[in-house]
């Protein structure tokens, strides 16, 4: 398995891969307008997740979505989360935007 990077990820399960400052630009590239303003939240409301990393103090995975995680999205992200690869130096933990939505 790849190791987890940021990017989107589309509610059928394609990731779109961006750089940890990226999101926004890739973003607007997905909804095909480079000057969509809010385009990171449009993107959310089509049930796409971002997936981020803090860069400041403990570095931690960021997965974040508004609604629900679609059955596509919950088999991308779950090998990354039983087999424990979402480590960076030993120091990262996930954060999920919405509890209790991964429990399957």
């Amino acid at each position: 398995m790849p190791e987890l990077s940021t990017g989107w990820l589309s509610p059928n399960g394609d990731f779109y891969p961006c750089g940890v400052y990226e999101h926004i630009g890739t973003a607007r590239k997905i909804l095909k307008d480079e000057t969509a303003n809010r385009a990171d939240e449009k993107l959310h409301d089509c049930g796409f997740v971002s997936i981020t990393i803090s860069q400041l103090g403990v570095k931690q995975w960021r997965i974040r979505w508004k609604n629900f995680l679609t059955e596509q999205q919950k088999n991308f992200l779950k090998p990354y989360f039983e087999d424990s690869s979402l480590s960076v130096d030993g120091f990262s933990n996930v954060r999920w935007s919405k509890e209790n939505d991964y429990d399957n």
